[in-house]
């Protein structure tokens, strides 16, 4: 099984009745699932083999007819090779709000025939030559995030130390373990536990993968910036003489105005002025 999502639909596939078409060489598969896990939505090459008693394969003729079954509720077939060894299955997607549990069903394969222009017809006992494997279905494992990307501030205190800034991530789908991983460690480091960790000036791509599928994976771009200035997060805030607190939130931006997504590890000093408000906290300031 190999999914050919991305390669099917480009339209490369030619299909010859005339002779056994392998998809696999069409498309040029290189990579084969090493589990039977299937994502909604993604487009398998599914591929039937035999093979003698000794484990060694056999070559398949024209002559040679297969069969499969499936349930459509979950796969639906778009094409088969002329003697149905090959055959090409989009996975069913449900409309669901959230991410389902993973779910499974069944796909066989048999040897129904071998076709003979001889008085002497072959036998074929469909019942044994046969396998059949248990699929398991997942969503697709999606980034939750409240904007396209993550920027981060690159830091140094006045010692030149550099100081980093760190994010929560967040994904849905697959089996609910996840591994993550950056593109360029020299810009951002992740873990196991989800968190992104600003390592230098650049942009590199943050990828989360299915911990028992490598190719249900959905990724994130994330950038380190210099911090230019700050800015509050308020421009105006009124309260009530000594009976409410107020709180201004700053935010650090960098060069081409954006803010920033986290920037908690930036140490802030406040100045306030006037007589008539304190400062009563060190990461935000309060108005009483």
């Amino acid at each position: 099984m190999a999914d050919i999502s991305e390669v099917y639909s480009l339209g490369l596939l030619s299909n010859s009745g005339e002779k056994v078409s392998s998809f696999a060489a069409q498309l040029k598969v290189s990579k084969w699932a090493q589990s039977w896990i299937m994502v909604e939505g993604k487009t398998y090459l599914v591929k039937a083999e035999l093979f003698d008693k000794d484990a060694n394969s056999i070559l398949l003729t024209n002559n040679l007819e297969f069969a499969s079954h499936f349930d459509k509720k979950y796969l639906q077939l778009l094409e088969s090779n002329s003697i149905r060894s090959e055959y090409i299955v989009k996975v069913v997607t449900h409309q669901h709000s959230e991410p389902l549990p993973a779910h499974k069903t069944v796909i066989s394969a048999s040897l129904s025939q071998i076709k003979t222009k001889q008085l002497k017809k072959y036998v074929v006992d469909s019942n044994k030559i046969k396998d059949e494997k248990e699929i398991t279905i997942t969503s697709p494992v999606k980034i939750v995030h409240p904007t396209p990307s993550v920027l981060l501030p690159y830091l140094k205190s006045k010692g030149g130390k550099f100081i980093p800034e760190m994010w929560h991530m967040k994904a849905l789908g697959g089996s609910g373990s996840y591994n993550w991983k950056t593109s360029d460690p020299s810009v951002a480091k992740t873990g196991e536990m989800a968190v992104v960790r600003s390592a230098g000036v650049g942009i590199t791509t943050l990828r989360v993968s299915d911990v028992n599928n490598e190719f249900n994976y959905a990724t994130i771009e994330v950038e380190v910036a210099p911090v230019h200035h700050l800015s509050w997060l308020e421009h105006r805030l009124e309260v009530q003489a000594q009976t409410q607190t107020g709180v201004l939130s700053a935010i650090a931006v960098d060069s081409r105005g954006r803010k920033f997504t986290n920037c908690t590890a930036i140490p802030l000093r406040y100045e306030l002025k006037g007589e008539s408000a304190k400062i009563t906290g060190a990461n935000h300031t309060s108005w009483k």
